[in-house]
């Protein structure tokens, strides 16, 4: 969506403190701040094009803040145990993988 097309779009809105933008028009906001903010655009620029907060932006294009874990299994001659790494960078080592399902609420 280009710029003028997303102007178009938000003059459809009264703007103001504790005024909601439907989910579909944050999507197409939060898409072009990505390719704004891939080319260096500063939030800042982009809250005085947009004229949204530039926290609001922010926060509607935070990601989740559960992030996805992968189990994998490792072998030992000892046993089999497996080691989980968040993509955080936390990591448990030496639980078996039924008590690494249990820990991820899988079982």
């Amino acid at each position: 969506m280009s710029y003028t097309e997303l102007k178009r779009l938000l003059s459809g809105f009264e703007q103001g403190v504790g005024r909601r933008y439907p989910a579909d028009v944050r999507g197409r906001v939060v898409a072009w701040m990505a390719s704004e903010r891939a080319g260096g655009r500063s939030w800042s620029a982009l809250s005085d094009e947009l004229g949204i907060p530039a926290t609001t932006l922010m926060r509607w294009s935070s990601l989740p803040r559960a992030l996805p874990v992968v189990v994998e299994a490792q072998r030992s001659s000892l046993s089999s145990v497996v080691s989980m790494v968040s993509p955080s960078g936390w990591r448990i080592e030496g639980v078996t993988l039924d008590q690494a399902l249990a820990l991820l609420g899988e079982r």
